[in-house]
């Protein structure tokens, strides 16, 4: 004579196909267990943080265009008329290529010229990223210029106000960050007086001297001088100076201070 003997659900198992799960496949998750009598009902759950949800009865469960977004963990229950009992849970290893590249800077925001800067570059990929490569914007034409996740740039300089950018690579793909632009500051540079009009300029006519320069952040501050002999006097401040009805004893040496908060620097002298 062989016994019978009833039991509930033991040894809940799931299981998925061997070999790995690449994003956009498809995969199918199955529960197996003992029981006796035969299970009657599958139910599967989902863990997010430390809720379980659940999201499908039958013995499998199968997930179509899978993501990343899918890594959840996962676990089944058997039931049969006597009980029931929960599988371990098992979290889904999803192979993807590098996604979200971007590019941050070390200090960030401006960077005063003649300082270091260090650009990192992140993203998210499963198998992790093996290689970083950096290029650098020049008009239309992108150039390369490192490799390795980090490229500092030492002493930078107004010239290195390229746009930079990053490619991201594993076995499975690559992606490109978008382009950063380095907002280098520095103090006025090629200060330069202007005349209208230009040339000899008639007694008794007006004249126009104005102030250029380039300075990042813009010039907060022109102040115009007039040269006398060996000595400077300051004359006027304000980006243009007009002399009206200009006589011959106008005819000094002039110049410009430009300044913003990086510094200042003077123009040559315009007779």
């Amino acid at each position: 004579m062989r016994l019978d003997i009833l039991y509930s659900p033991k040894r809940v198992m799931v299981t998925r196909p061997p070999g790995e799960i690449f994003e956009g496949r498809s995969v199918t998750l199955t529960c197996s267990c003992d029981a006796n009598p035969p299970v009657v009902s599958y139910t599967w759950f989902k863990r997010s943080g430390t809720e379980d949800s659940q999201i499908w009865t039958g013995q499998n469960y199968t997930i179509e265009h899978i993501s990343v977004e899918d890594s959840y963990k996962y676990k089944c229950r058997a039931s049969n008329r006597l009980g029931s009992a929960i599988s371990e849970s098992m979290r889904l290893n999803i192979l993807y290529g590098p996604k979200r590249v971007e590019v941050f800077s070390r200090p960030s925001g401006g960077i005063l010229e003649g300082w270091s800067v260090t650009l990192t570059c992140s993203s998210d990929a499963n198998p992790s990223v093996e290689s970083y490569t950096w290029f650098k914007r020049s008009g239309t034409e992108d150039s390369q210029i490192w490799t390795g996740q980090s490229y500092t740039i030492e002493h930078i300089r107004v010239e290195d106000s390229y746009k930079y950018k990053c490619r991201a690579s594993n076995r499975l793909g690559s992606a490109i960050s978008e382009t950063m632009r380095l907002d280098i500051l520095y103090g006025p540079k090629r200060v330069e007086v202007f005349s209208r009009p230009s040339g000899g300029i008639l007694e008794g006519q007006s004249v126009t001297l104005t102030c250029s320069s380039d300075a990042n952040p813009p010039v907060e501050s022109y102040t115009w001088f007039k040269r006398s002999g060996t000595e400077d006097s300051q004359i006027w401040t304000g980006q243009s100076y007009t002399i009206e009805h200009i006589s011959v004893e106008d005819s000094y040496k002039y110049k410009c201070r430009a300044s913003n908060q990086h510094g200042s620097a003077f123009s040559e002298y315009t007779p």
